[in-house]
């Protein structure tokens, strides 16, 4: 039986069409590698980022679309988010989850969070997590971009993220997340600055200065 199989696969890989978009694929792969390769190399070169963006989320089951503004700011593994009432920060050892309307505050390590997601999060040694492929080139916002699916080897919440990379600068354009459950999250960036000046203290929380808040250590 295994004789037979081995000879079905060696038959398969020798047909010209089978053959080829082996190969096709083989060099999207490739491709979208070397682009992420250089769009990290580029975003390394900065000290500090600031990002303002439009978040959105399409929920399938619940028939649900809603938008909203807000912007991060992103220094090594340090990050903070901010969008709507919703606070998403990280030293780059803990990270925190502020629900700023209902006064709570979550509270994990961040290797162990997949909820959170910056530009340099997602590049920093991506082959080790996703696979990536080139999807193709288009236009966005008057900026050429390449699109690239990296898709989780291991899913766990998220099955892939969608994103769009600016050629001239190796920023990026959006980011859009696609989970188990058929929902999409995507945040469109409409600016990067370099370089900001970031606010003090800005990378942690501190429970103590909001009176009366839920702490849901997740540790």
């Amino acid at each position: 039986m295994l004789y037979l199989v081995t000879i079905f696969f060696l038959i398969c890989a020798l047909q010209p069409g089978y053959a080829q978009e082996y190969n096709e694929r083989s060099h999207y792969e490739e491709k979208a590698i070397d682009i992420l390769n250089e769009a990290r190399n580029k975003l390394n070169t900065h000290d500090a980022l600031l990002i303002n963006f439009t978040f959105s989320a399409a929920e399938a089951f619940f028939d649900i679309d809603e938008e909203m503004d807000g912007f991060m700011f992103v220094k090594e593994d340090k990050f903070y988010i901010k969008s709507g009432t919703n606070h998403f920060l990280s030293d780059g050892t803990l990270a925190w989850t502020y629900l700023e309307s209902v006064n709570e505050v979550h509270i994990s390590m961040l290797e162990d969070s997949e909820t959170v997601i910056t530009p340099r999060t997602l590049l920093e040694n991506f082959t080790e997590t996703f696979n990536p492929l080139w999807i193709r080139k288009e236009s966005e916002d008057d900026q050429d971009v390449h699109i690239i699916d990296m898709v989780y080897i291991e899913p766990l919440s998220f099955q892939k993220y969608r994103i769009a990379v600016e050629e001239s600068t190796g920023f990026l354009k959006y980011i859009s997340a696609f989970d188990l459950q058929g929902n999409t999250y995507t945040y469109h960036i409409t600016s990067t600055e370099v370089n900001p000046e970031i606010p003090e203290g800005i990378f942690t929380f501190d429970p103590g200065k909001h009176p009366g808040i839920e702490v849901v250590d997740l540790r």
